[in-house]
């Protein structure tokens, strides 16, 4: 699997919102990343050691945040990432059946 900026920051955003519930800034602050919003907003490259602790902080792999990769993740991980994905996409296509 390849890296592709846009995907990597939809992760990043997914587990922002999905698994902390915490604002760009809430999470620059907790992890002492300067700019965040700015790696969000692709208007800046996320640096290494922030890579790092991003990993760190939501418990999954660099294989995995870079390049969408599953094979990389903890079966635990993934399984809570594939229920929150299936209740997205629930979600999403009740909303759209309602709208009919």
């Amino acid at each position: 699997m390849d890296f592709n900026e846009d995907e990597f920051v939809q992760r990043l955003v997914f587990l922002r919102q999905t698994f902390r519930n915490m604002s760009q800034r809430e999470i620059g602050r907790a992890l002492q990343i300067n700019g965040y919003s700015d790696v969000e907003g692709q208007r800046k490259r996320c640096h290494c050691e922030n890579l790092v602790k991003l990993c760190n902080f939501y418990g999954v792999t660099a294989d995995w945040l870079l390049t969408g990769d599953p094979t990389t993740l903890k079966d635990s991980v993934r399984q809570q990432i594939d229920r929150e994905v299936m209740r997205q996409v629930q979600r999403t296509t009740s909303i759209s059946k309602a709208a009919i």
